[in-house]
């Protein structure tokens, strides 16, 4: 019998432990979709930065993109363009 009281405080321990573990884990999960977010609104931000530098020039900013692409094969698209952005700032001294 005392077994079965043992189990049984287990489990209801267990089961007070569990919305602490809950709230741990949607914090972590609403800090990762956040963080996500805010990282692909930059991207664009640093697109548009770059479109603005470059008077509107759509050819300019392809050309510039795919410069930091062939200088480093391995980089995204993203990455490209934030470094596209700070050469040509780099560039311009701006």
């Amino acid at each position: 019998m005392r077994l079965k009281e043992f189990s049984l405080e287990r489990r209801i321990q267990g089961l007070k432990i569990m919305p602490y573990i809950l709230a741990v884990a949607a914090i972590i999960i609403i800090f990762f979709l956040l963080s996500k977010r805010s990282k692909s609104g930059s991207i664009s931000s640093d697109h548009d930065d770059l479109l603005n530098a470059c008077g509107n020039d759509t050819g300019l900013v392809e050309r510039l993109i795919k410069l930091e692409i062939k200088r480093k094969p391995t980089i995204s698209r993203s990455e490209a363009i934030t470094r596209a952005l700070n050469s040509y700032r780099r560039d311009r001294g701006v």
